[in-house]
Formats: structure tokens, C-alpha cells, sequence
């Protein structure tokens, strides 16, 4: 697995790729709150180029959106070339 960011005046990018295990989740998980942390409020999370990934991911993506409404922030996740607003399924 592989993060980029990319940050701008409104938005925190940050691209993840490759094949996502386990391990990695935590990882990313404080990546994305150090990101909130610093006071950027909008975070794009793009995961298209993720060939797989655990499914505790979900949990983890679900409670850090939570998160992030609960600081007037947003977690948008675009995956397989679609924004995702829920990962309830």
C-alpha cells in the first residue's frame, strides 16, 4: 500500500493504492486524523487505485466520518470511480 496527500487552501487529498492488508488500516487511520488534528477540515480520500481491502476498513472509515462531522469537518471517500457517502452496506 501506498499514500499520497496532496493539500490545498480547501482540501486535504490523499491517494492510497495497492493492495491494503490489515496492518495498514490503523496506519491510515492516524494519517487521517493527523489530518484534522493540523485543522484541515475536508478530507478527499481517494481509494480507486485499491485493488483490496480488509473489512474492518469500513468500521474504521464509518467512525472517522463521525469523527470529522463531530469537529464541523467532512471524510469524502471516492472509490471505484463513485463518491461514497455510506459504507453501511
Amino acid at each position: 500500500m501506498s499514500i499520497w496527500s496532496k493539500l490545498d487552501f480547501r482540501q486535504v487529498t490523499i491517494t492510497v493504492s495497492g493492495e491494503m492488508f490489515a496492518e495498514h488500516v490503523d496506519m491510515l487511520k492516524h494519517n487521517l486524523l493527523d489530518r484534522l488534528q493540523y485543522g484541515y477540515h475536508r478530507v478527499l480520500l481517494d481509494m480507486n487505485s485499491v485493488r483490496e481491502f480488509p473489512v474492518s476498513l469500513i468500521a474504521v472509515l464509518a467512525e472517522l466520518r463521525q469523527r470529522f462531522a463531530k469537529h464541523g469537518g467532512e471524510l469524502v471517500i471516492d472509490y471505484q470511480n463513485g463518491m461514497i457517502r455510506e459504507w453501511d452496506s
